[in-house]
């Protein structure tokens, strides 16, 4: 098995599933609560909150590379502590692993851009849980942390689905003036994030998107920039 891509069945994993078939990848994918509609891959149920799934799923398979897309929101179990048991399975069987994170691991209350070499200073949990996942780097030597800000596509995405909503009136809530991110469209954060899986590099990548706007105007000088073009 050549790349197993952990949480097949999101708005990012689907994308994952989708280009690694088309290139020919060998390809197995996992799913918490029902598998994706991609028939060409194997789908493996996972579940990050139980200590031993991820073992098991990695043992089976024995992967060349893992790629961890789930999304757990600000579940510490399967978004803190999922990804580093995850990574201790990948060490121990010799895959290559790449953490999905978030520029949630930042505030932006002290810098004006953030680069690879800023020291995460979260205020959120899910910020917090990002973060403490980061920590895959200390458990496995050939990892990646991909950080990445708003992934949005073609209105599939959650928070496009939002900021519509809102704007029709369709949705109760608020948006703020003052929280900048660098969204990125899907296919091209996967993309990155398959050049990085067959690649030779470790570390910290920022795969931000180019321009950093509100969601409230999206069309300002920006206050806190996450610095990762692709």
């Amino acid at each position: 098995m050549t790349l197993l891509i952990a949480g097949g069945s999101g708005l990012l994993g689907t994308e994952l599933v989708r280009r690694a078939v088309a290139a020919g990848h060998p390809t197995a994918a996992t799913y918490a609560t029902r598998p994706g509609g991609t028939p060409e891959v194997a789908w493996h149920h996972l579940d990050l909150r139980n200590p031993s799934s991820g073992a098991a799923v990695v043992a089976e398979l024995s992967p060349r590379v893992i790629i961890n897309a789930s999304s757990g929101g600000a579940d510490w179990a399967v978004t803190a502590e999922g990804p580093i048991r995850l990574a201790i399975a990948a060490a121990k069987a010799g895959s290559r692993m790449i953490q999905v994170s978030s520029d949630a691991v930042f505030s932006g209350k002290t810098r004006v851009h953030y680069d690879e070499h800023c020291r995460p200073d979260p205020i959120t949990p899910y910020g917090a849980a990002k973060a403490a996942a980061e920590t895959v780097l200390l458990v496995h030597s050939d990892a990646v942390v991909a950080r990445t800000s708003l992934i949005i596509g073609d209105g599939q995405s959650g928070h496009e689905r939002t900021v519509h909503e809102l704007a029709t009136g369709t949705r109760e809530g608020v948006l703020f003036t003052d929280d900048f991110r660098c969204p990125v469209h899907v296919s091209d954060l996967a993309a990155a994030l398959l050049e990085l899986a067959w690649g030779d590099t470790t570390g910290i990548h920022h795969l931000g998107g180019s321009q950093a706007i509100s969601r409230h105007v999206p069309c300002q000088v920006h206050l806190f920039a996450f610095c990762g073009v692709l």
